[in-house]
């Protein structure tokens, strides 16, 4: 494309425009000015029907910018900040690059599907207040990364959006969220704790499976349904708290966390899809539940005697 530097009209600011447009926007000062006028005399004439979104900036090499979408970072910086006047970070527009820390302004409203998947080097981001949702898949492999701080504008956070991001601590999602995406935390490893939020109904399907390093899980009274394999793998669980309005578990849900010692619940309805979500015969599992005095807390079978043993597979109840 034939590229070439000029200077904005009204702030002086040092551009590179495509001079086969008709029309850019300044990154400095969001003004709008005629590429032939200014290349000619740098002077801008009466212009009022031309906005940003309307046309394709090119303010700096380093960005590939369309209407607000930032469609490529092509710098060498490993250290990115981002011009203002961009309002969505697009799919795959950092994919897979080697940057270390990313500045996005505060004009940002969405980041979309893979934007910064496979960022390994990248260690810091900072979502700005007002984004609204975080795409599919939009921090996976982001090995290196270690916190996120997630604004409370967000609504959703897309499938596998911080899937493998192995670095990764803790979490904090803000009650804004109703939605978490399939697999969204699925195998990080490094997650300690996790806060849901109460304005969540469901837990998708293996949200945080693989998540080895979490030793509890409350799950607020919001949630009705928790989905197939949502927990399973996590091998450092040690307690649940399922809430009275959890009226489904979906299979495997809790499956190959076997260092389990007590489910907390009192649903009837819970406690039968929990046999089948937890790992019948985990050792020393007690499932405390007012409603079950009948079931067997090892393999969840009901054929006990009039001592409390198990025909089915041996155990004493209460032993």
């Amino acid at each position: 494309m034939p590229i070439i530097p000029l200077s904005c009209p009204f702030c002086g600011g040092s551009l590179q425009v495509n001079s086969e447009h008709d029309a850019a926007v300044c990154a400095f000062c969001g003004k709008p000015f005629v590429i032939k006028d200014a290349i000619v005399n740098n002077y801008i004439q009466n212009v009022t029907n031309i906005h940003a979104e309307t046309v394709n900036v090119f303010a700096e090499t380093d960005f590939e910018i369309e209407s607000g979408v930032l469609k490529r970072y092509r710098g060498e910086s490993p250290h990115v900040t981002v011009p203002d006047h961009v309002k969505v970070i697009g799919e795959r527009a950092f994919k897979d690059l080697l940057i270390e820390s990313i500045l996005l302004p505060d004009s940002v409203k969405e980041i979309r599907s893979f934007a910064f998947s496979g960022c390994k080097d990248l260690t810091q981001v900072n979502i700005p207040a007002g984004v609204t949702s975080i795409g599919e898949s939009a921090f996976q492999g982001c090995t290196g990364l270690t916190s996120v701080t997630i604004p409370d504008s967000v609504m959703t956070i897309g499938i596998r959006a911080f899937a493998s991001c192995t670095s990764l601590r803790s979490v904090i999602i803000p009650d804004s969220v109703t939605t978490i995406g399939a697999n969204a935390f699925w195998d990080c490893t490094g997650l300690t704790s996790v806060t849901i939020p109460g304005n969540v109904t469901s837990i998708d399907i293996a949200v945080f499976a693989d998540c080895t390093g979490l030793t509890s899980v409350t799950i607020p009274g919001s949630v009705t349904s928790i989905g197939e394999h949502a927990f399973e793998g996590c091998t450092g669980l040690t307690s649940v708290t399922i809430p009275d309005s959890v009226k489904e578990i979906g299979g495997g849900a809790f499956h190959g966390c076997g260092q389990i010692a007590e489910i907390q619940c009192s649903n009837w309805y819970t406690l039968c899809g929990a046999v089948c979500a937890f790992n019948p015969g985990s050792p020393g599992m007690a499932i405390v539940a007012s409603h079950y005095k009948d079931m067997c807390p090892y393999c969840g079978s009901w054929d006990l005697t009039v001592f409390g043993k198990c025909r089915k597979c041996g155990h004493k109840k209460n032993a």
